[in-house]
Order: C-alpha cells, then sequence, then structure tokens
C-alpha cells in the first residue's frame, strides 16, 4: 500500500469509496439515500485553486484506492497552534484489519508535526463501536472538555 495526497484524477475512485463508506453508516442504522451527484460538490472543496479541505488516499500495489481520509487544517486556540481536523477516515471492508486504517492516521500525524500542528481532531458517531475501538486502540483518547455543538446555516 501507498499513502498519498490525492490528485482530481482520483476524484471518481474517491466518490465510489464514498458511497461505500455512506453504505456502510447506512448498515448502523436506517440506510439514508445517497443522490449520485451530492459528492460533485468535493469537487471544488478539495480540488479547486484554493481547496478547503484535502484528502490522503490508500492505494494498492495494483493502482486501485482501497481508502480515504479527508481532512483540512485549522487553529487550536488553546495552545496557539495549528491542528488538523479530519472529517473521514474509510477503508474497503476487504482491507480493514490490514493495517491501512492505522497507516492513513500515521501519515496525518506526521504531516500535522511537520506543519507545527499540536492536535488532530476528529468526531465519532456513537453508534461506530468499532471506530470508537479502532482510535482507542491507535492511543486517542475522547476530548471530553468540550461538547461538539452544530448549528445549520440556512
Amino acid at each position: 500500500m501507498k499513502i498519498r495526497q490525492a490528485v482530481v484524477d482520483d476524484f471518481e475512485a474517491i466518490r465510489e469509496l464514498w458511497f461505500e463508506f455512506e453504505a456502510h453508516l447506512g448498515s448502523l442504522e436506517a440506510p439514508k439515500t445517497v443522490d449520485p451527484d451530492d459528492f460533485e460538490v468535493m469537487r471544488s472543496l478539495a480540488f479547486s485553486d484554493l481547496p478547503t479541505c484535502h484528502f490522503l488516499v490508500a492505494e494498492t500495489d495494483a493502482g486501485k484506492l482501497a481508502g480515504y481520509l479527508t481532512y483540512f487544517v485549522g487553529v487550536h486556540t488553546d495552545e496557539l497552534a495549528r491542528s488538523i481536523h479530519v472529517d473521514d477516515l474509510f477503508v474497503r471492508a476487504e482491507h480493514r484489519g490490514s493495517g491501512l486504517g492505522r497507516a492513513l492516521m500515521e501519515q496525518i500525524r506526521m504531516y500535522a508535526k511537520t506543519i507545527g500542528a499540536t492536535r488532530l481532531f476528529w468526531t465519532v458517531w456513537q453508534k461506530n463501536k468499532a471506530a470508537q475501538e479502532f482510535y482507542a486502540k491507535l492511543g486517542a483518547e475522547p476530548f471530553e472538555e468540550e461538547i461538539l455543538m452544530s448549528w445549520k446555516v440556512e
């Protein structure tokens, strides 16, 4: 496996992975209907001249994408430093348990160090117990000092 930054030519393969991710999450509760065009907005968010987010991808020796990690750089004002915010981590079912998820997380951790970030932040869906166990095995701990808040912009 090779972990690398995604390029625009990876977009269709990333879209395919995203649909698999949505199906996986849907298996944890009632599946939602996903419109194939919904993901198109990600092209401009990740692959424009001024991207909002980035993808790391895991590529097999055969050149097929087996997983991805979406992230963006932010600021952690408590430490007056950059932070990395991981939005999604997904590994195809046939590659789970192979160390691929760990490799993606370690790669983003190394990148964080190179840019002077002091923290990696991400959320884990409460219903996704397997993901919670995976992150705990990495040594991650719940950040219980704060509560994730959300406000829909309409």
